[in-house]
């Protein structure tokens, strides 16, 4: 008996001592990983140079809370190539970078909403992907893990899930050694995060190679426009959830929104696939319209009717992603208030219907002559 009580005595004593260490394990590694904070959600690194995240879903929200701005960029990669240095130089003002390659417009809408509680926001240019309005109003990204909801609250109570995040250790202990190495961060600086003009080719060649993959993916009946649902009521549901929102409840805030200069190709490809697909894009950008010209904190551009621009292939990588040439452009037009790209209502319908003459009659072959 008195064996027994011995025994038991140990294993109590036993599973304390490993509960004691575990817990002591974990408030090690979060308060390693508060000091550090690899992903700047704190602080903005003091004691080693700042090492950017290419998780964009992660590394903005702490760009969003640390760092000093009044402007902010904000849409998917087709707006990555506009550095902040060139909006600063244009337009004056400090910018923010926020894009998030393949965004919904929830995640924007939430990445928008934590910049402006955080700071004095006088301006966003967001790039209105339409593929951002696609699917449920409330669909994120998780094909690169999860969507981190934890790090765009004010609720203290969840950042353990980044404080003992066994990324958020590796993170913190590359940093460090880093330092101690005198190792420059791999992605560089914050104007140049995420930018990608440097890394392909843009030219015609490029876009024909990519034309005939397109025709050889069409023949086979291959869906490649409705991963998510792609609907007029679909788009309808996430702008009215995600994008009216902000510019509704932020008067005081400038909201720059833009439809970006797709090639002509995108646009022929969706009608190619299924032409009501291609047709709820120009009828979304109607009713986009009348649903912001009620806010005189609203202004929306339309690059996407300009042939000059959609149709020099020159300028394009693939159906979607155009040079950085084009992000000047942008920035400057929006700078000049540009007639040409402003959307009213004695341009939209011509507009629409000229996009609409475009895609329809489109000689693909003229485009590569």
């Amino acid at each position: 008996m008195t064996g027994t009580k011995k025994n038991t005595m140990s294993y109590k004593t036993y599973f304390w001592l490993v509960l004691g260490i575990i817990a002591g394990g974990l408030l090690l590694t979060g308060l390693f990983d508060y000091i550090v904070d690899p992903l700047q959600f704190y602080r903005q690194a003091a004691f080693y140079p700042p090492s950017f995240s290419a998780e964009q879903r992660f590394q903005n929200p702490g760009l969003a809370r640390n760092y000093e701005y009044d402007t902010i960029t904000i849409g998917s990669s087709l707006i990555e190539n506009t550095r902040p240095d060139m909006v600063d130089r244009i337009l004056g003002g400090k910018t923010v970078k926020l894009a998030m390659s393949a965004a919904s417009a929830y995640e924007e809408r939430r990445m928008i909403e934590l910049a402006i509680q955080r700071k004095p926001v006088k301006l966003i240019i967001w790039d209105l992907d339409f593929a951002s309005l696609k699917g449920k109003p409330d669909r994120v990204l998780t094909y690169a893990g999860y969507f981190p909801y934890h790090l765009y609250d004010e609720d203290f109570s969840n950042d353990y899930k980044y404080l003992l995040s066994t990324s958020t250790a590796r993170d913190s202990l590359l940093a460090c050694y880093r330092l101690v190495r005198g190792i420059a961060p791999p992605f560089g600086d914050l104007n140049n995060l995420n930018t990608w003009d440097g890394t392909y080719v843009f030219s015609s060649e490029v876009m024909q190679a990519a034309w005939n993959i397109e025709l050889d993916v069409q023949a086979r009946g291959i869906k490649q426009y409705s991963n998510y649902d792609p609907s007029l009521a679909a788009m309808k549901a996430s702008f009215d959830a995600n994008v009216l929102p902000p510019v509704k409840n932020n008067p005081d805030v400038k909201f720059v929104i833009y439809y970006p200069p797709y090639s002509i190709l995108r646009y022929r490809a969706l009608y190619m696939e299924d032409p009501q697909l291609f047709y709820d894009e120009l009828a979304i950008k109607s009713y986009i319209f009348q649903q912001l010209k009620a806010f005189p904190n609203a202004v929306l551009y339309d690059f996407q009717n300009d042939a000059g621009l959609t149709h020099n292939m020159n300028e394009y990588k693939d159906f979607t992603h155009h040079s950085l040439r084009y992000n000047e452009l942008i920035i400057q037009a929006i700078a000049d208030r540009d007639e040409r790209y402003i959307v009213t209502e004695a341009n939209l319908e011509p507009g629409i219907a000229s996009l609409k003459e475009q895609v329809e009659n489109l000689d693909e072959k003229a485009l590569f002559e």
